[in-house]
């Protein structure tokens, strides 16, 4: 893709987000962010698996997808505690 269609395409997205942004006040709306919120939902809330969400955002390596996992805290703690309790 050539420069002038990369800009174009950034514009427009940037353009069809601007009327969005005073329903979100306390938001940072933009391009990126709604993409990250995307993988994140794909990821936890959805459960896709790590290799889908991979393709479908595009990524080459799956540690740039595997970032958005929300770790559950009590979970791992509950893990740790099995496996290593403290006696």
């Amino acid at each position: 893709m050539k420069h002038e269609q990369k800009c174009f395409v950034v514009n427009s997205g940037h353009a069809m987000i601007a009327p969005l942004r005073g329903l979100f006040p306390d938001r940072k709306l933009n391009p990126q962010t709604i993409r990250m919120s995307v993988i994140c939902n794909w990821l936890n809330e959805k459960k896709i698996p790590l290799e889908r969400a991979q393709e479908l955002a595009g990524q080459k390596w799956p540690g740039t997808t595997e970032k958005y996992i929300k770790v559950n805290s009590s979970q791992q703690r509950e893990m740790i505690n099995r496996y290593f309790p403290v006696i």
